[in-house]
């Protein structure tokens, strides 16, 4: 998934992006969009309401520390 990269750089930039602009943004085939769409949402970097509606930026929760670094501390809340 070579392609992936640009195809979630396009999402972030735009907030969310309509599944048949894929093809568009990565230079491809319907086919091949189709398929970088399918991993990435499977993959949970990507997330949509429905098969049919614009995909968003998602963060996979397994990932989160990765690429969030200290977001939700393990610790408990100073009073």
């Amino acid at each position: 998934m070579t392609s992936a990269p640009d195809l979630v750089s396009a999402v972030l930039r735009h907030g969310a992006l309509e599944r048949g602009d894929a093809r568009v943004v990565l230079k491809t085939s319907e086919r091949t969009a189709r398929n970088t769409l399918s991993k990435l949402t499977a993959a949970g970097h990507l997330a949509s309401a429905s098969p049919k509606t614009p995909v968003r930026l998602a963060f996979p929760l397994e990932r989160r520390e990765r690429l969030v670094p200290n977001l939700h501390a393990d610790g408990n809340l100073p009073e």
